[in-house]
């Protein structure tokens, strides 16, 4: 599909959709409003008003709960972190630097994030954004991450953050409407709910080309600052690495909080894995991303479609990728040590909670309380 048109429609969905809404709601007090006149005027159809109500309570409880719900504003993220400016000055005299470079817009924050690889976007102000993660910072030669730098700042250059902060409302809107719908059985019987649903699939697959493109796009200027060998080998890195369960982030750390092991640096501890990993497991994990295709509503390309836009098979990149040279990312920060525990610190709480929560079912169906190991 012709990515212009991808764009266009995506904006006219994003145009219309609280109109659609407010029309569809308005339509459907008219709509049982008439049904309620014709049962008590015509006495046959009086049988309609059992579906009127069910039809008018849908829509009222769906725009109550929409109401209470849809209209939230972008939540601060636990997992970042915002560092004094005089403890990155390593880092943002690297990201200017990138930006003057290829005449990108510069964020106005940077700031680290214990569950991303890297990311930006717009605050509710308009401010720019840029969050660089553990295992980026942690793993990757400081030339690798100049190429994600600048793919991220591309995303800033076309656009694509200030379409997401448009669209953030929007999605909430979605997501709780697609709750409620879950939720809720007589929903199901609703015709305007399944045309709002509709809508929400048109635009979800919309979205997602959409999005696929930016990723293809940034990727570009990523290989404008790092060259196309260096901008394969750290999508190897970063993307089959997850293929590794032994070197996998989430699986180290739940291994961990099972074990009741302490855990420090997590990410280190991931780099550790990652460079005791034989070439020929290396081999396994590739091949099995690479069967992975780009799936409708994918949000990014998939590893074999992204490598073959850069034109670099695959086999190189994992030989460039097992190769990495060059000063380390982590050395742009005067105390990284310091930083990557506040990171594993954070990074720990959900899979904590999550373990907690395991526990006390556990502990309810059992009926007897679990011993650590």
């Amino acid at each position: 599909m012709n990515p212009r048109f991808v764009s266009f429609l995506l904006r006219l969905l994003l145009v219309f959709y609280f109109p659609l809404l407010l029309f569809l709601a308005l339509a459907t007090f008219a709509f049982a409003a008439y049904l309620i006149y014709l049962a008590f005027a015509l006495p046959f159809f009086f049988l309609l008003l059992l579906p009127t109500m069910v039809l008018l309570a849908t829509a009222i409880h769906a725009l109550a709960v929409l109401g209470r719900w849809g209209f939230q504003r972008p939540a601060r993220n636990p997992m970042e972190i915002r560092l004094p400016r005089d403890e990155m000055t390593g880092l943002i005299h690297f990201v200017q630097e990138i930006a003057r470079r290829h005449q990108l817009p510069a964020p106005w924050e940077i700031r680290m994030g214990a569950d991303t690889i890297a990311h930006v976007y717009e605050d509710d102000v308009g401010r720019r954004i840029l969050v660089l993660g553990g295992p980026a910072l942690a793993g990757l030669s400081q030339r690798a991450l100049s190429g994600i730098v600048a793919h991220e700042l591309g995303h800033f250059a076309a656009g694509d953050t200030r379409l997401s902060r448009r669209a953030f409302r929007r999605h909430v809107a979605m997501a709780v409407l697609e709750a409620y719908c879950a939720e809720n059985t007589l929903a199901h019987f609703n015709p305007l709910i399944w045309f709002v649903r509709l809508y929400h699939l048109l635009y979800n697959l919309v979205w997602a080309a959409h999005s696929r493109e930016q990723e293809f796009a940034a990727d570009r200027h990523e290989v404008a600052e790092a060259g196309k060998k260096r901008a394969a080998a750290s999508l190897i890195l970063l993307t089959v690495t997850e293929r590794l369960p032994w070197a996998r982030l989430s699986s180290l750390v739940e291994g961990r909080i099972a074990t009741n092991e302490p855990l420090e640096t997590a990410f280190a501890e991931q780099v550790r894995m990652v460079q005791q990993t034989s070439p020929s497991e290396w081999e396994d994990a590739l091949r099995k991303e690479l069967r992975q295709p780009t799936e409708p509503f994918d949000s990014h390309p998939s590893l074999k479609d992204r490598l073959a836009a850069l034109r670099v098979s695959p086999k190189r990149a994992l030989c460039l990728a097992l190769k990495q040279r060059g000063a380390p990312a982590r050395n742009l920060f005067e105390d990284w040590e310091a930083i990557e525990r506040e990171l594993t610190e954070r990074l720990l709480i959900p899979y904590r909670e999550a373990y907690l929560a395991k526990r006390e079912m556990a502990q309810i169906f059992l009926g007897r309380p679990l011993e650590r190991p």
